[in-house]
């Protein structure tokens, strides 16, 4: 447990509930783990659906003390009940398929656009702290070639997204901003690499 608290800003998570959308795949689980070996209270929402239930069985975010709600982030009034409730939020879901994005990019704007937005809305009218917006490093693109044949990506490279995922993840990033910027509410956006 020692480990957790190398960072005393983790103590403020100490008892406080910490929504988490996505709480049920890959990366989302692994936030609920770490929330709770801080003393945070997570609340999951997602519609346990991206993977099958083998491998859902391996996260298992229940046995975290989570507070779990079968919902999808589009979902107005579940969206809000649960910001209402929460100190934090960590905005994980996503459709996260990138091959699948680009045959379904309705699928993708739905999910991620559409979700994001919602989230954003109710954590706007919420006495939420702080959102975290997980986007990717896809938003970067291929990155630069080195002369090393190393691809090498930086945080002050311009963004150019190449993928319909990517394009709703900076579009999320960017929503985020122009939503929360001024508005009381701290935002932080992280982009993952190969997850």
């Amino acid at each position: 447990m020692a480990d957790v608290y190398r960072d005393p800003r983790l103590r403020e998570l100490t008892g406080a509930s910490v929504l988490v959308t996505g709480g049920g795949g890959l990366v989302g689980s692994r936030i609920v783990a770490q929330l709770a070996a801080c003393g945070a209270v997570p609340i999951v929402l997602d519609r346990f659906d991206a993977y099958p239930q083998p491998v859902r069985d391996l996260f298992r975010v229940d046995r975290h003390g989570a507070r779990v709600v079968l919902g999808d982030v589009r979902e107005r009034a579940t969206v809000k009940w649960l910001t209402g409730r929460a100190d934090y939020v960590i905005h994980a879901a996503a459709y996260a398929d990138v091959a699948a994005c680009t045959r379904r990019p309705d699928t993708a704007f739905a999910a991620n656009a559409h979700g994001t937005q919602t989230v954003l809305d109710a954590v706007v009218a919420s006495p939420v702290k702080r959102l975290v917006f997980v986007s990717s490093a896809a938003v970067y693109g291929d990155g630069t070639p080195a002369g090393d044949g190393v691809v090498r990506f930086s945080e002050d490279r311009p963004l150019n997204p190449i993928s319909v995922y990517a394009n709703t993840k900076l579009w999320g990033e960017r929503q985020v901003r122009l939503m929360l910027g001024g508005s009381g509410t701290a935002c932080s956006i992280v982009r993952y690499f190969s997850v």
